[in-house]
């Protein structure tokens, strides 16, 4: 019997695969996760619309990448290469002199294999325990590459839950992301129950069954808000701090910068690359769009609420 684990991420369902009889994957080395996964033994009441990705944890072995096409460096930590048509993703900050882990897979992103190094799994009285990889970066690179191909992509913009329709406040870092956030959390403690806010820094967005939905993600900003919940998208509110709070709606033409701005696109991949373009396209002509200027208070989020009940 398989040893799974089950992890899912705007709709992406990761099939964590432990080898041998290894007991588990730490879970609680990020409490940002906790709710994004889950162990079973078989997989219950499977949301309809889940991409199902199955994952294989190698413990041994790291490849030797030397010889790979490089076709992308992050200029950080991560690196992505080419063999033929096999993608390989290796995590290997300067400062260490080996990788963290390294992560192989196909154009359709249906299985990967992730290569661990040592400091991902320990022996604690006489078990092995692996530290999970599948986290932040290698899962949003992952989701990345598979909603290109699943009418999907990930947007750098809070969510937001209001009366039941799901909005994204879209902007590059220091936009007012986290601010809005929070200031939607402070409104939540002043009795006003009808918001919940999914994440303050990145947002899952796709097309299913005809219908855009948002996506919680566990990968926070300043806030550290996260949640594991889906809504229909409602409207798209790109940023910008003004001495006044005030929306003008926006032309798919005059958002289309603004959106191709805050979405993880691989401009480096062409093969994956118009799959996203595709996507955008389609979410601007789709979905109401506005340009908001806030200040840095309360009354923006009045004021937010006062435009959303008119959508």
């Amino acid at each position: 019997m398989e040893n799974l684990i089950h992890m899912e991420i705007g709709g992406v369902n990761f099939s964590i695969n432990i080898p041998g009889k290894t007991p588990h994957i730490l879970q609680e080395h990020d409490p940002n996760y906790r709710s994004f996964f889950r162990r079973v033994t078989k997989r219950k009441n499977k949301v309809p619309e889940a991409i199902d990705i199955k994952i294989n944890l190698e413990l041994e072995n790291l490849p030797d990448t030397r010889k790979l096409t490089k076709i992308f460096d992050s200029g950080q930590s991560w690196l992505m290469f080419r063999e033929g048509d096999d993608y390989w993703i290796i995590l290997h900050p300067p400062s260490h002199e080996k990788p963290f882990w390294a992560a192989r897979f196909n154009r359709d992103v249906k299985e990967v294999t992730v290569y661990c190094g040592a400091r991902f799994f320990q022996e604690r009285e006489r078990e092995t325990i692996i530290l999970n990889p599948v986290r932040y970066p290698l899962d949003q690179l992952l989701i990345m590459y598979i909603l290109a191909r699943h009418q999907g992509a990930v947007i750098h913009a809070a969510g937001m839950e209001m009366s039941g329709k799901g909005f994204i406040l879209a902007g590059p870092s220091g936009a007012g992301k986290s601010t809005l956030a929070r200031l939607f959390n402070a409104s939540i403690g002043q009795n006003n129950p009808g918001v919940l806010v999914l994440s303050d820094e990145r947002i899952v967005t796709r097309k299913v069954n005809g219908t855009f939905k948002a996506y919680g993600t566990p990968w926070h900003g300043e806030e550290g808000t996260t949640r594991n919940k889906c809504v229909p998208l409602s409207g798209i509110f790109f940023l910008n701090h003004g001495k006044e709070n005030r929306a003008k709606p926006l032309k798919p033409q005059q958002a289309l910068e603004r959106l191709l701005q805050v979405t993880s696109i691989p401009w480096y991949d062409r093969d994956v690359m118009p799959g996203v373009l595709l996507f955008c396209e389609e979410l601007l002509t789709r979905v109401p769009l506005f340009e908001f200027h806030f200040t840095p208070g309360l009354e923006a989020i009045r004021f937010l609420e006062t435009c959303i009940r008119d959508i």
